[in-house]
């Protein structure tokens, strides 16, 4: 503690100067000393790098991914009375649209809150014919219940106006579980020509892990019955069309070994790399016989 220093005067050897009120007077009042706090400039540099590492103060909530069950409730209540057949003539008017234009302009990697999920479902036939509406309304589908994935795969998907290339693409990634989604988007698939499948090779090799994520290990995740995790035909997709084009075969069997090289996922590419092999070994018997 550092006080301020008293002014000198001149003092008996009792403690008092010749002058008693000049000596009270002239001694330090306690009231108006300075005090400073105690400096430890280790003290603070290690408070300071506490501070500012976030991961030493990041709090793990294990109920943040559940359901708040007052919000899905008034989900439940709110598209249970949007389901009835009122809503396949439902149409927008310019404020909404206008709303649900911003909302499929979005880019894949955001998400959608509660009000625009909403928004999406309740206008769900009517953006049936706009074919950037898909993967916005597969988002908006809350796959847990039975009823929605029933209408959203069984009903809608096969009426849905035929998405681009790109679209398609997105609806292979993680977020998509259902393979009758990924089937859907592995059949549109097919309308891109082989230049065209070329650039989007890599990232179809890539999806082949969430296509064992969707099948291999639905035993060990909690899933709903209404959701399909049977194979949505990918890896055959990509093995038929490798064969037929010889610079897509290569292309397509050096994107598999690097991709077997990591263990996580050496088994299932693995698989894919020995099907595609026997597949190379059945076309040219095929043609060995033909031009033998």
């Amino acid at each position: 503690m550092i006080f301020s220093e008293p002014v000198s005067t001149p003092r008996s050897v009792g403690g008092l100067g010749t002058n008693p009120a000049q000596d009270f007077s002239s001694r330090p009042s306690t009231s108006a000393a300075v005090v400073a706090p105690a400096t430890n400039p280790a003290g603070t540099s290690i408070s300071t790098s506490f501070a500012s590492d976030t991961y030493l103060w990041t709090i793990v909530d294990p109920e943040v991914a559940r359901e708040n069950p007052v919000e899905d409730k008034h989900r439940r209540l709110i598209r249970s009375h949007r389901s009835s057949p009122h809503d396949r003539g439902l149409k927008p008017n310019a404020k909404i649209r206008d709303e649900l234009a911003k909302i499929l302009n979005y880019a894949p990697s955001q998400p959608l809150n509660s009000e625009e999920k909403d928004q999406i479902w309740k206008f769900r036939f009517y953006l049936s014919r706009d074919k950037r509406g898909l993967t916005k309304f597969l988002k908006s589908v809350t796959w847990r219940d039975q009823s929605e994935v029933k209408q959203a795969v069984e009903e809608l998907l096969p009426q849905w106006t035929e998405i681009d290339i790109d679209d398609a693409l997105e609806l292979l990634g993680p977020g998509t579980v259902d393979s009758r989604v990924r089937a859907y988007a592995v059949k549109q698939l097919n309308r891109a020509d082989d230049d065209e499948l070329l650039l989007y090779l890599l990232q179809l090799v890539q999806a082949l892990k969430f296509e064992s994520t969707a099948s291999d290990q639905r035993s060990s995740r909690i899933t709903s019955s209404a959701i399909s995790y049977e194979d949505s035909g990918l890896a055959d997709f990509l093995i038929s069309r490798a064969v037929k084009n010889p610079i897509l075969s290569n292309r397509f069997h050096w994107y598999l070994m690097v991709e077997v090289a990591d263990q996580v996922m050496a088994k299932m590419y693995g698989r894919v790399i020995y099907k595609f092999q026997q597949k190379i070994a059945e076309v040219c018997s095929v043609y060995d016989r033909d031009t033998g």
